[in-house]
């Protein structure tokens, strides 16, 4: 009822010969179909049973139907493809992600470094002025005068820890 039996008989055949010939174990594989077309695996062991001069008593024949386990084999190896696949397709969409990541920290840090001279650049010669004000001789400037540039010099500093703080802020972010 095999299809295959000849080539199996030829294969089993030839494993008979190499153990009587060598005197070792072989073992090998078969494939068959049978008459519905169903293929089969079968693993088999064929063992030579030495007497005390060394010579071959009997040779022991075992079969065992493997079809379920190359199965399993099969499917264990197509599961190990598929998850290397999405493996493959999670790291290179980390990578992009961390490209991403990566570019929007530059355009931050970009952006702090324009930033800080933008904002402290002038904020400093607004300063430097008041601080220049203040060292003029008290009769140039009025009362009044010397009291906006009090609260000019107030207003710049607090100013100018803010925006430091701010700074400091985003670069610890």
């Amino acid at each position: 009822w095999w299809r295959d039996s000849q080539i199996m008989q030829r294969r089993i055949k030839k494993s008979f010969q190499t153990v009587i010939t060598d005197k070792q174990l072989e073992l090998g594989e078969v494939e068959m179909r049978n008459a519905q077309g169903q293929q089969f695996t079968f693993d088999y062991s064929i063992k030579p049973v030495l007497n005390e001069e060394q010579e071959i008593d009997m040779v022991i024949a075992e079969f065992r139907d493997a079809s379920e386990h190359k199965q399993a084999k099969y499917f264990l190896a197509q599961a190990h493809s598929i998850m290397e696949q999405q493996v493959r397709d999670r790291t290179k969409e980390m990578e992009n992600e961390r490209r991403i990541a990566e570019q929007a920290s530059n355009a931050k840090t970009d952006f702090l470094s324009r930033m800080s001279h933008e904002f402290r650049t002038p904020l400093n010669s607004i300063l430097g002025f008041g601080q220049l004000l203040e060292l003029e001789e008290n009769e140039k400037l009025s009362p009044q005068q010397k009291e906006y540039v009090g609260r000019i010099m107030q207003g710049g500093k607090l100013l100018l820890e803010l925006i430091n703080q701010v700074l400091n802020l985003a670069q610890i972010d």
